[in-house]
């Protein structure tokens, strides 16, 4: 298995053509709602074939429907565990992602040393060079557009005075 889990959309098709290839159908499956679960939680696998073959089913071909359904399930489980996962290291990232002016500042230096100089990462955000070096200095606060071109957005917070 691989180190991400399937897609419910990803396995599907292959899952039907495994159930198609032993001729498996939602009739077939549907025809043991006269036992309770119950019943079949309890009966000895012996007991379970028996019924089965009384009631025209062959056993072989219902043992690889289960195996299909588990399969699903478990990759839906997956799926799903890895979908809680994602939202809490996002939450989590959000939270981190929060900056005081001089890390901003910060950030912005190392962005402005990949691109190769002041000029040219103002040009590449539509901001001219100045006003990039007042920010840089602190001279001028970044204005919304400013911030938005390089990424970031400003955020006021609020807390309960102790």
């Amino acid at each position: 298995m691989s180190d991400y889990p399937y897609t419910q959309a990803d396995e599907t098709p292959r899952l039907d053509a495994e159930a198609n290839s032993i001729g498996a159908s939602n009739e077939e499956c549907s025809s043991f709602s006269d036992l309770h679960q119950a019943d079949f939680d309890i009966m000895p696998i012996e007991q379970v074939n028996q019924y089965l073959s009384e009631h025209g089913h062959d056993p072989e071909r219902v043992r690889l429907q289960g195996e299909i359904l588990a399969k699903v399930l478990i990759e839906n489980i997956n799926l799903r565990e890895y979908a809680k996962k994602m939202e809490v290291a996002i939450i989590k990232q959000s939270i981190a992602d929060k900056y005081n002016v001089d890390q901003l500042i910060q950030k912005l230096r190392l962005q402005i040393k990949i691109i190769g100089s002041q000029k040219e990462f103002a040009t590449s955000i539509g901001f001219s060079a100045s006003y990039l070096s007042d920010v840089l200095n602190k001279r001028r606060d970044p204005g919304i557009a400013f911030l938005r071109a390089c990424g970031y957005e400003k955020v006021t917070l609020y807390r309960r005075i102790p």
